[in-house]
């Protein structure tokens, strides 16, 4: 044991966050079953390797909720790692800086929405536009 106590946080930093974001992807879509989600792991992780194996655990913690009736996952916000999720190209959202610039998360989805009919329109909702979420 003594010889595997040095593996102890190396096997940490590889799986550690991992486990979490699994069962944070399957408590989240299982929570709300009818929900479909994007991983928004470029937002948040420190390079390629580290999006891949986040990608890969909620992909995984989605497909094991989606075996019990969930929508789940639907894909990522790059194309790097969207195979995991059987996607050819990433799935992200319409410009934080465009919510800047209408002035509301509202106006900027209906400013998306008239110049990109036909696309789906992701909004993001916890950006205010430098505002505090009650303005």
């Amino acid at each position: 044991m003594a010889a595997l106590s040095d593996l102890k946080t190396i096997l940490l930093h590889k799986i550690g966050a991992a486990c979490v974001d699994l069962q944070n992807a399957y408590q989240m879509c299982l929570s709300l079953p009818d929900g479909i989600f994007l991983a928004m792991e470029a937002r948040y992780c420190a390079g390629c390797k580290m999006q891949d194996i986040m990608s890969y655990a909620a992909a995984i913690g989605s497909q094991a909720a989606k075996a019990e009736g969930a929508k789940g996952f639907i894909g990522n916000a790059n194309n790097f790692i969207t195979h995991w999720f059987g996607n050819v190209r990433g799935l992200g959202t319409m410009p934080l800086s465009l919510i800047g610039y209408a002035g509301s998360t509202v106006r900027a989805a209906e400013m998306f929405h008239e110049i990109f009919p036909d696309e789906p329109t992701p909004v993001l909702v916890d950006y205010f536009s430098g505002k505090s979420p009650t303005h």
